[in-house]
């Protein structure tokens, strides 16, 4: 029912096409219902790769350290409600229903610019925030940073992850453009945290915190991960900061996640935890420790199926199959076939391209959206397979010469439930 309300608003998380897109709607709106957004306290997370992870690692820790926290994150991966959650616990219809009413209510009185789909959303989660009392909300920024809804925030903290080349249609041809774009969430007198540390990114980054008198605090130069290394459950680090003269040091911080890059989101997490003690004292060090040992981040290099045994992970641009690929090498002692699918607005050449190179068996999967780049069989680069469906993709796997041990679904958040769907057709 809401899915189908919602689906009658423009949604741009379907369309290759960004064009004239203000946020003037949803600052519109948000005053009509309150300016709900302004009672939370809150930490806006924007950047190109990480985000969702740091944002449920800033969620785990602060729950760790007894605070009712919102998080707010995107794309979903099954359902709409994912995205809006308070400790843990995720939005019930009725909820997004009676708030959707209000916000219904408000376009008409407002007869301004008609709201998008992701700016409801924001309005949604910003509504429920507010009238449940968390004690703060974690941000995920959508596309961008300084035109994205979610910037109508006024946070107690900024955090850019790492940025590269994505979405360079909307955001910007190189990655000075781009940094731009993710530099509008930075607020005057509001702490910035970021791994961005050299090249222009940095640059643009420091130039804009200096601007509004935003300190800055950035990975390698105040704070660090050292002595990275693996564990039965995931990996092992130390982190140390240093701020106001002040030396923080923590020794074997567990993260049972098995992608080194996410020791750097990690890192992130931390640094900005101890920033958030300034207004939260009861986030201690071993909400730190306990917060990152037991987070669960949803669709990251996440095992669906032991046997088979099969692995998802929303890698979707060049930098972030980077990542994966030097994550797979663990399972170096395994035969990997992986079943991807892309958005044409994602570097479709230059992945494949990556993917050839990795020497895996490759199939490649035509998602029914319109959104997604569709391949043909004699693609090149070359490709073991296109499948149109579940039972095609598991057809051509059946049909193919030599047990596979390992199947890695990746590309797209949009893969996730085909992923799903093919582990319960192989039981």
């Amino acid at each position: 029912m809401i899915e189908k309300r919602l689906a009658r608003l423009v949604n741009n998380e379907k369309s290759t096409v960004y064009s004239g897109y203000t946020p003037d709607a949803v600052k519109g709106l948000a005053m009509l219902l309150g300016n709900p957004q302004d009672s939370i306290p809150a930490v806006h997370i924007a950047g190109t790769n990480g985000k969702g992870s740091v944002a449920h690692m800033l969620d785990s820790i602060t729950g760790k350290a007894g605070l009712r926290t919102g998080l707010y994150t995107s794309p979903h991966l099954l359902r709409i409600n994912e995205r809006i959650r308070i400790n843990g616990n995720e939005i019930q219809d009725n909820e997004m229903s009676a708030c959707l009413d209000e916000i219904e209510n408000a376009v008409t009185a407002e007869k301004g610019p008609a709201p998008t789909w992701f700016d409801v959303l924001t309005l949604i989660a910003f509504m429920h925030f507010s009238r449940q009392g968390v004690d703060i909300a974690i941000i995920e920024a959508g596309l961008g940073g300084r035109l994205d809804s979610t910037n109508i925030l006024n946070p107690v903290c900024t955090v850019i992850t790492d940025i590269s080349l994505d979405h360079t249609g909307i955001l910007g041809a190189d990655l000075a453009a781009i940094a731009s774009e993710k530099a509008g969430i930075i607020k005057r007198n509001t702490p910035l945290v970021t791994s961005n540390n050299e090249g222009p990114v940095f640059g643009v980054l420091e130039k804009r915190a200096v601007e509004l008198d935003a300190e800055s605090r950035v990975m390698g130069r105040d704070f660090q991960a050292r002595g990275v290394r693996k564990y039965e459950q995931g990996l092992v680090f130390d982190f140390t900061t240093l701020r106001r003269g002040n030396e923080t040091g923590l020794k074997d911080l567990a993260l049972p996640l098995e992608s080194p890059v996410q020791v750097r989101n990690a890192s992130l997490a931390a640094e900005t935890a101890i920033i958030l003690k300034d207004h939260f004292p009861v986030i201690d060090t071993k909400s730190v420790r306990e917060g990152l040992a037991r987070v669960q981040i949803p669709g990251r290099m996440e095992t669906l199926s032991k046997d088979p045994a099969v692995l998802y992970d929303p890698a979707h641009n060049p930098a972030s199959f980077s990542a994966l690929f030097s994550a797979m090498e663990q399972y170096s002692n395994m035969s990997i076939t992986i079943i991807f699918t892309l958005m044409k607005d994602k570097d479709v050449q230059g992945i494949m391209r990556m993917i050839a190179d990795s020497g895996f068996r490759a199939v490649y999967y035509n998602l029914d959206d319109p959104r997604a780049f569709h391949a043909e069989t004699g693609h090149v680069p070359p490709l073991h397979g296109v499948a149109d469906n579940i039972e095609e993709l598991r057809d051509m796997i059946r049909s193919s010469p030599g047990a596979q041990d390992m199947y890695l679904f990746t590309g797209s958040t949009r893969l996730y439930k085909t992923a799903r769907d093919f582990c319960e057709k192989q039981k």
